[in-house]
């Protein structure tokens, strides 16, 4: 009986010490690109990624091959350059994005690997840029753009991920200079341009 169970003991164990087991990969050059767990392999827990010259590149976590939770990115200084989330190999929730010096350049959420609801946009300096929404991916609702000064440069709307209704277009002084209508991504009507003391004439006819 006790040879049995010490049979049944190491026959488990080969299996364990088969079914799991530290990975780790190499440039052709012979540095180290990555390293983390196997399990009967697929990519398991927490798995680290590096440049050629050994600064960490990423780190993400992974469930029966698939990423699911925090991923993250770092730039060749080893800067954070992004922050996201993953559920079934999808990007899912709340993401963040950053320029070079550490400062904000975008952040929103995705459902199921899509954009979705609103996301904004930053300059280094951390002025904002773009303000609008998605849905399914696709621009959707009202949108906001903005000079790199921070005024304001286009404001309108987008159905299905095109322009349509009205949309207003600003110089870098925050002065209208252009309206004009837009169906289905392509301009209709008329459109006009502003002079100086907010006089419009005609621009363009569609």
């Amino acid at each position: 009986m006790k040879k049995l169970y010490y049979l049944l003991l190491c026959s488990l164990h080969s299996f364990s010490a088969f079914a799991q087991e530290a990975d780790t990969l190499y440039y052709s050059g012979g540095e180290l690109k990555a390293f983390g767990q196997m399990v009967n392999g697929e990519r398991e827990g927490q798995w680290k990624f590096f440049y050629p010259d050994g600064t960490l590149s990423g780190v993400e976590q992974n469930q029966q091959g698939e990423l699911e939770g925090e991923v993250l990115r770092y730039g060749f200084e080893g800067e954070l350059i992004s922050r996201e989330h993953y559920k079934e190999d999808l990007l899912q929730d709340s993401s963040f994005y950053y320029h070079s010096n550490g400062q904000l350049h975008r952040k929103g959420r995705y459902e199921e690997g899509l954009y979705e609801g609103v996301w904004v946009s930053y300059n280094e300096m951390g002025v904002l840029v773009q303000k609008g929404d998605y849905i399914e991916g696709f621009p959707a609702g009202e949108w906001f753009f903005y000079y790199e000064n921070g005024k304001l440069h286009q404001h309108g709307h987008f159905i299905g991920g095109k322009e349509n209704g009205e949309w207003r277009y600003y110089d870098k002084k925050g002065r209208l200079e252009y309206s004009g209508y837009w169906k289905k991504g392509e301009r209709v009507g008329t459109w006009y341009i502003y002079n100086k003391r907010g006089k419009r004439k005609i621009f363009e006819e569609y």
